[in-house]
């Protein structure tokens, strides 16, 4: 199991849970306003080595919802292959979440926000986000 409570970068009960790369202003901003049990993992060089991953997750526990979130510079379709890998690893653990995507860039892109990858995983997940420089929401 590599969700453990213990490798969790925030306290249970967290009612702000930042994720945010060192040295870069790219940042999400879960605001967890009802105190439900949530969970932060740094997942790329962290919970997961050597292979392809988004770089944090952030779960509810309580309304079983799971946040994969990437900060990217410019290559968003990358961040696609980056969900997948980082879904190979752990959706066996995530039974009963609702998984939702987010991507935070440093610069707007339109051709690669509607290029065809993107487009593509959009229709299938239905809960693909892109916001340039902050994404805050309540979880």
């Amino acid at each position: 199991m590599l969700l453990t409570p213990n490798k969790s970068k925030c306290k249970i009960d967290a009612k702000t849970i930042v994720s945010k790369d060192t040295n870069s202003d790219r940042k999400h901003i879960a605001e967890n306003i009802n105190l439900n049990n949530v969970r932060q993992y740094q997942l790329d060089g962290d919970i997961i080595k050597y292979e392809k991953s988004c770089d944090f997750l952030v779960l509810n526990d309580d309304s079983k919802n799971a946040f994969f979130i990437e900060l990217k510079g410019r290559n968003v379709s990358e961040a696609i292959s980056q969900f997948e890998g980082a879904m190979l690893k752990i959706k066996s653990e995530l039974s009963g979440y609702s998984l939702k995507f987010r991507i935070i860039t440093s610069k707007s892109n339109t051709h690669e926000i509607n290029g065809s990858k993107v487009i593509g995983f959009k229709k299938r997940y239905k809960t693909l986000i892109i916001k340039t420089k902050e994404l805050k929401e309540k979880i």
